[in-house]
Order: structure tokens, then sequence, then C-alpha cells
């Protein structure tokens, strides 16, 4: 910190009826930890003297650096700061910044555990399989896509809805596979999961029709609901 010069009491008043300007600063000694508020006299838009109106030490650094930080966003109190502490000394302003600096940490690490519990849902479920019913240009699909995303990174189309129709019925009991399905498709390809799925549709149509459970038509699996 810069090294101070006391102005007497009885001067300050001849000094203010010139051309002088007061100030007040909050500087950090970062090897001392100590805080202290100035009185700066100014004339001609140059400093001409400076005295202390309080300082304090810390026993942590970052105690002192946190206060610090802080007083720094509150610039525009500082004359009201200097003022009062030339009058009742820094108590109470220290023990109003360390409320607000200790309601501010917690609202920190409220807002920190938001976000992280935020991520973790996010990311659980970025790992989640998702179906969504697709149409284009005429044809019917069904997708899967990632949670969160927006496009599918596998769609089977059919050429007419109740083929779709037919397919959904099946489709519907396996949503518990469809990471499964997922993993298939990064594996061996679109093409390998598309005759995977619906070479495990027809077969459980043989199944439920010898089992005297298929609904017949067009759509045999229509009642189905994933047990024969």
């Amino acid at each position: 910190m810069r090294d101070t010069a006391e102005i007497d009491p009885s001067a300050r008043e001849d000094i203010l009826a010139g051309s002088g300007s007061i100030e007040y600063e909050v500087r950090l000694d970062t090897a001392s930890s100590t805080i202290g508020m100035f009185r700066v006299v100014g004339r001609n838009g140059a400093s001409f003297a400076e005295y202390p109106v309080w300082t304090r030490t810390w026993r942590h650094r970052r105690h002192a650096a946190s206060l610090f930080s802080w007083m720094l966003d509150k610039r525009g109190k500082w004359l009201l700061w200097g003022r009062l502490g030339e009058v009742v000394g820094p108590d109470r302003l220290l023990a109003m910044a360390a409320s607000e600096i200790s309601e501010l940490r917690a609202s920190q690490a409220r807002d920190l555990l938001k976000k992280r519990a935020k991520a973790r849902k996010a990311k659980a479920r970025a790992l989640k399989i998702y179906s969504f019913l697709v149409d284009r240009h005429g044809e019917f699909g069904i997708d899967l896509r990632r949670g969160g995303e927006d496009k599918g990174f596998f769609v089977i189309w059919f050429r007419q809805n109740w083929e779709r129709e037919r397919f959904r019925d099946w489709w519907r009991p396996q949503a518990h596979r469809f990471a499964d399905f997922a993993a298939f498709f990064e594996e061996q390809g679109p093409r390998a999961l598309e005759r995977k799925l619906l070479a495990e549709m027809q077969e459980t149509e043989k199944r439920v029709k010898l089992a005297g459970l298929s609904s017949g038509g067009r759509r045999p699996l229509r009642f189905w609901r994933g047990d024969e």
C-alpha cells in the first residue's frame, strides 16, 4: 500500500474551501492480508495528500481477498463508507460485509448443487434411448434417438401407415431393449439392425398365432402386450 500522510483535521476545511476534492479508497495489502480505507485529498486532478480512516488485518489471506472483492463490487458506496467510518469506525461495515459474503457463498453453493444435479440428469437422459414416429415424403418411420437429441440416429421406414402400425404393435413392448438395439446399431450398422427387428417381429407373430393369441388381419399383434 502507498505511504500515507495524515492531514491535520484543522486543515481539512482549508483544503475543501479551495479547489480540493475528497475521495475514499479501499486497498488490500496482500503481503499482510490487511485491508484499509483511505481518505484521499486531491487538487487540480492530482492526489494532494491522504490518511488512513481505518485498517484491519485478517489471519487468512483468502478471507481478506474475499472481503476486498466484495468491496470492489460496491465501489459506488466507498464515499458513504468512508464518511461513516470516520464517525463510527469499520465494525458495522465489516459485520454487514461478513453477513452478505456468507449469504453469497451459501447462494453460490446452492446454485452449484442445482447445476450439478441438472448436469447429472442431463447425462442420465443422454444415456437413455427413446423412439418417435417420423414421416417423410409419404413414408412412415419409427426412429431411435438419444435423450436430448431432436433427430434419430436410426429410422426404419415403411411405405404404408398400416405397415408401420403392424411393426409398432411389436415395437411398443420392446422399450426396455432400446439401449441394446442402440448398441447393436453401433456394432453392426443400420441395415443389420433393420433385418434383426423385422425378423424378430415376424417370429413373434408366428409364435402368437400358434398360441392362438393373434388378432388376425394385417396387425396380428394389435392386442399383444409382450406376453405369449
